[in-house]
Parts: structure tokens; C-alpha cells; sequence
């Protein structure tokens, strides 16, 4: 089942058989990476081999948020013996014997904290003899929130919109989010204590570092103190721009010394799963296909032509995976990092093809979770057709990448990938054919 939901369209927008074949299998492998990575068949995998190893022999009080909640969540209903718990996703209403609340993304919601309390309050239940189920996949930064005392909500969502448009990695902006909340950076799991924790994570961020994930609300802190968080402030000028509670709270963050030996903690899939089943697929059907050993990371436009450069010397399908920053000015079009991304590879191929050295290459990205910044694409592709088709149109792709528009270029050529959310979040790939 293809997840892809206008791989009709993008395949006959494609010029000529040899085109369409090369956008087909292209799609048919961000398929297969999407497949590797299903929340409910991972979590599944892992929660197998905890009972296996006699971790979830007993009752368990469940913990879910992120992107993948309900996936992860379904999987646990179905492996474990669940009593009670609460799942903050994209849905409301009750699952067994689960309370669902509904937030938002990328900036939390207004009853973001109302949901939060309710989840400190149930962790602060638990005894000794507990065990908590904590499922924690990405997106879980904005959906699960309770402000540190002394910050409003209103404070956190004005720093959580300067922050995403500062070009910070998202290590750095959920450091910056654990030391403004009283839920992230170890303080869920400070609440839980002394009751055993199980994390079964599916990571978005690089590395897998399990303090950024969802900013950590089981895990230390990533950072040592508040002069590292105003580093940050400095590094992209942002002292301005911040609120002043929320300067003042950052000068005196001081992270969680807790204990976490109470806590164990399982990657149930990553960026890199979903990179080597793309490679797999690929070779399987008799492709010459490479994966970029560095992930992929820094500003969008800066990367496009280099991996399209790569690719060329490597002359195989080359394979990337990460994420990377926009740096977001006054004029702000549609789109995201992805779309960005391939249209700034596109200025490249274009540059090639004048000079003839190219007319066959395709470059392509997409976020795992469906959602690419501001716009309803995944991601988008650039070959020679779609160039043909930006010509026709009579459109310059450098003005709408100076204003940060790409999903609007994408979407007028027909180069945007079209999925909606997947229900899975392990950040982002990219697929180089030159």
C-alpha cells in the first residue's frame, strides 16, 4: 500500500517512460523507508522482546506522546497489560482504558499544559510497585508541555516560534524548551519515582540523543546550565527577540540531578532504519544504491547543491538522512526544510543542464511525519521535467527560494510529495539519483 497520495499525479507529470519509471521507484522507496518505520510494528518488535526478557510481566501504567502516539500505543494494547494511562497525539476521547487529549504542532496548544498536569498528576500516583510504559516519538516537544513556574504558555509559544526560525538545530531549541517546562528534561521521570520506567523511543532527531527527543522528559538533561542555554541565545541572535521571563528563566535553568537508574530506555527505530531499508529496497530491485555515512544537517539552501554534487561522484542512488534548519527573515512563503532543500539542489541541476552535462538526474526529500514546515506537503522532487514545467510556467526558483516559498513552486509545477500525517516521525529523508 502505497502512502504517497499523489503518486498517480507525480509519476504521469514526469516526460517520457524512462522519467516516470525513475519517479516511480523513487516514490516506491521512500515507501518502503516509511514501511521500516511504522510505529505500531516497531513498538511491537520491542515490546515482544521486553516481555521475552521478563521487563513487562506485570501491569503498566502508560505514558504516550508525539507524532506516533497512537501507533505505539496500539501496539502496547495489544502486547502488554495495560491498566491505565493518558496519550497526548492528534486525537481526543478514550482508547480502552487510555485517556487520548488532541494538541498541536509545531508550537503548543492552549490547553497544552491542562493535558500536562493531567500527566504529571498520574506520574506522581505511582508507587514503588508501579511500572510505567513511557512512549515517547517526536513532536512530543509541543504536544506535551506545562510551563516552568514563573513562564506563562504564552511565553513558551512566542519562544518556541523565534526559536524554530532561528536556523537552531533541534538539539539546541529542545535544550532551550527542557529548561523553560516543568515536564522536559528529566522531570516526568522525576515525578514517577521511584516507580520502574520503560521508554520505548522512536527517535527524529540525529543520533538518537534521548534528551532531545521530545526534550527529554525522561531523560537527563543534555545541557549543564544556563550559561550554555544563553550561548545559544547569543550564537543566533535572539536575546531581542525572546521574552524577558523566558531570558531570565534561562539564566537560571539548572538541569535535573536525579537518579535514573529507575529508568531504561529502547530505540524501537531511527533515521537510520528508515535510511537502510530505503538502500535495501533499492538494491533489491537491482539498483546500485549508496547511504551518506553523515547525517544530513545545517541550512537547507547551503546543502541542496552539495549532495546533488556528491551523488555525482558517487553514481549511484544516493541516500541521506537527518535534518536540516531554515533560517527564516521577513518574508515567509509555504514550505519547509525539505521543500527548501530540493529546490536549491534544483538550482544546480539547472545549472547543469544549460551546460548539458545532466537531463536525467532526480533529487528528492520528504519528512517522515507527512508534514514539512508550513505547508500540507511531505516533501517535493526536482528533475528535468519539473524544470521543463517551472519554464513553462514562466517562474524564477531563486525568488521564491529568497522568501522561503518553495512548497508554493513545488505545488504550481507539480513537484510536491503529497502523504498527509503517516502516524510515524524519524526525521528526514533524502534520495539523490544523478
Amino acid at each position: 500500500m502505497t502512502r504517497i497520495q499523489n503518486r498517480a499525479e507525480l509519476i504521469a507529470g514526469a516526460d517520457g517512460k524512462e522519467a516516470q519509471a525513475r519517479r516511480a521507484l523513487a516514490l516506491d522507496l521512500f515507501d518502503a523507508a516509511l514501511a521500516a518505520v511504522d510505529p505500531l510494528l516497531c513498538t511491537r518488535r520491542v515490546l515482544r522482546e521486553l516481555c521475552t526478557q521478563g521487563k513487562l510481566s506485570r501491569p503498566v501504567t502508560l505514558f504516550a506522546f508525539g507524532k506516533a502516539a497512537r501507533g505505539m500505543t496500539e501496539a502496547a494494547l495489544s502486547e502488554v497489560p495495560v491498566t491505565r494511562g493518558i496519550v497526548i497525539g492528534f486525537e481526543t476521547g478514550r482508547l480502552g482504558p487510555l485517556q487520548l487529549y488532541c494538541g498541536s504542532h509545531p508550537v503548543p496548544s492552549d490547553d497544552a499544559p491542562e493535558h500536562g498536569e493531567a500527566m504529571l498528576k498520574l506520574a506522581h500516583s505511582l508507587t514503588a510497585d508501579d511500572l510505567a510504559l513511557v512512549l515517547i516519538s517526536g513532536g512530543g516537544s509541543a504536544l506535551l508541555e506545562v510551563p516552568r513556574t514563573g513562564l506563562t504558555l504564552s511565553n513558551l509559544q512566542a519562544a518556541t516560534r523565534v526559536l524554530l526560525a532561528s536556523g537552531a538545530s533541534i538539539q539546541e531549541v529542545n535544550a532551550v524548551r527542557s529548561a523553560l517546562s516543568a515536564v522536559k528534561g528529566g522531570k516526568l521521570a522525576h515525578a514517577m519515582a521511584p516507580a520502574q520506567v520503560i521508554n520505548v523511543v522512536l527517535s527524529d532527531v540525529v543520533g538518537s540523543p534521548l534528551a532531545s527527543i521530545a526534550s527529554g522528559p525522561t531523560a537527563p538533561a543534555g545541557l549543564a546550565d544556563g550559561a550554555d542555554l544563553t550561548t545559544i541565545v547569543e550564537r543566533y541572535g535572539l536575546t531581542a527577540r525572546l521574552p524577558p521571563a523566558v531570558q531570565a528563566a534561562l539564566k537560571s535553568a539548572m538541569p535535573m540531578n536525579d537518579d535514573f537508574e529507575h529508568v531504561t530506555s529502547v530505540i524501537a527505530a531511527d533515521n537510520l532504519t528508515a535510511q537502510e531499508a530505503l538502500v535495501h529496497e533499492a538494491r533489491k530491485r537491482g539498483h546500485h544504491a549508496l547511504r551518506r555515512q553523515a547525517y544530513v544537517e545545517g541550512e537547507a539552501r547551503l546543502l541542496g547543491p552539495r549532495l546533488w554534487r556528491e551523488a555525482q561522484r558517487q553514481q549511484a542512488i544516493y541516500v541521506a538522512g537527518g535534518e536540516t534548519t531554515v533560517t527564516l527573515g521577513a518574508n515567509v512563503g509555504c514550505g519547509g526544510r525539505n521543500q527548501e532543500l530540493v529546490l536549491s539542489a534544483g538550482a544546480a541541476f539547472s545549472r547543469d543542464a544549460r551546460m548539458g552535462s545532466t537531463g536525467s538526474g532526480l533529487f528528492a526529500a520528504m519528512g517522515t511525519d507527512g508534514i514539512d514546515g508550513a505547508s500540507e506537503a511531505a516533501g517535493g522532487l526536482f528533475d528535468a521535467s519539473l524544470l521543463a514545467r517551472i519554464k513553462a510556467l514562466g517562474l524564477e526558483p531563486s525568488v521564491f527560494l529568497t522568501r522561503h516559498d518553495a512548497g508554493t513552486l513545488l505545488s504550481l509545477a507539480g513537484g510536491a510529495i503529497r502523504t498527509g500525517r503517516t502516524g510515524t516521525n524519524v526525521a528526514d529523508l533524502t534520495l539523490v539519483w544523478p
